[in-house]
């Protein structure tokens, strides 16, 4: 995307801005180097409908191989674990175990592991650790400097109009840093009974774990067990696990809604961002071109 994005600024660099500079409508502005500043009847424009079909055919092809390699690109997956979803929080592992014995009788439970929301505690440990460098920091100049380093603090304190205050670095992030680590516990206390929808379930047989998997694929029907409305396994979502070092743990509390929600308005913002900052240009000087044919 960026070389798609490179190609592009050099051809217009090099060919669209100089065609554009070359009309005379405008004075000296910005808006002599748009098509604004092109007379109606030059000849310049088909340069313009040229390169427009010329970036459609670049970014197509651009996007067609980036395509290619991301589906040759597979993600890392256990072969042994399941992560499993829509999961009510009160199952239990003893339950979870049950169900896979009845339902798939080679099957020989490893492991079950739940997930927990740690989005609270994830922000906690960051401005732990960073408080933690700021602590080391601070150690380091005050054993080069010979006197303790002083800090800024509050809220505007990089603001060179407000005066901030300083205070000796070592306490103040020393202080920050066991004041964060008792947040922490109380977070990892509350997180216990924080549960989420969604278990990890390790299987010891390859084979079988491909089975669950395709059982619970679209168009297939799940194998029932006698505890099946208990933890309502038909309506799980079950697919092969990432390996953990691909898995981002503080944002599995993010719901189904809530991921859509972001999606839905993070695009919106992003094309009304792009329609008012580039089609007001073009509408203007079109409206000018219709006054002068007036």
């Amino acid at each position: 995307l960026i070389g798609l994005q490179a190609v592009v600024t050099i051809l217009s660099l090099a060919v669209i801005l100089p065609a554009n500079y070359s009309g005379s409508l405008v004075a000296e502005s910005f808006a002599k180097t748009t098509v604004g500043n092109l007379n109606r009847n030059s000849k310049v424009y088909w340069l313009h409908n040229t390169f427009s079909v010329l970036y459609l055919i670049i970014t197509i092809v651009v996007m067609s191989v980036f395509a290619r390699q991301l589906k040759n690109r597979k993600m890392k997956r256990s072969s042994h674990t399941l992560m499993i979803t829509q999961l009510p929080t009160g199952v239990t592992d003893s339950q979870m175990q049950t169900h896979f014995r009845e339902c798939y009788p080679g099957a020989d439970v490893v492991d079950v592991q739940f997930a927990y929301n740690i989005h609270k505690l994830k922000i906690c440990d960051d401005a732990r650790k960073k408080a933690l460098l700021g602590y080391e920091r601070s150690v380091e100049i005050s054993k080069l400097t010979g006197k303790p380093h002083m800090t800024a603090v509050g809220f505007l304190k990089h603001c060179p109009c407000v005066q901030a205050t300083e205070v000796n670095g070592e306490e103040y992030y020393l202080q920050k840093v066991r004041d964060l680590c008792i947040e922490c516990n109380r977070q990892r206390d509350q997180t216990r009974s924080d549960r989420l929808d969604v278990a990890f379930v390790t299987l010891s047989d390859s084979a079988v774990t491909e089975e669950v998997v395709n059982c619970y694929r679209p168009g297939k029907e799940a194998h029932v067990s006698k505890i099946s409305d208990q933890i309502h396994s038909g309506r799980w979502s079950v697919k092969l696990a990432p390996v953990p070092e691909n898995i981002r743990w503080s944002q599995l509390s993010v719901g189904f809604f809530l991921w859509y929600a972001r999606f839905f308005v993070l695009n919106a913002l992003l094309c009304a961002f792009l329609f008012f900052f580039t089609t007001p240009l073009v509408i203007t000087s079109s409206l000018g071109d219709l006054k002068e044919a007036d």
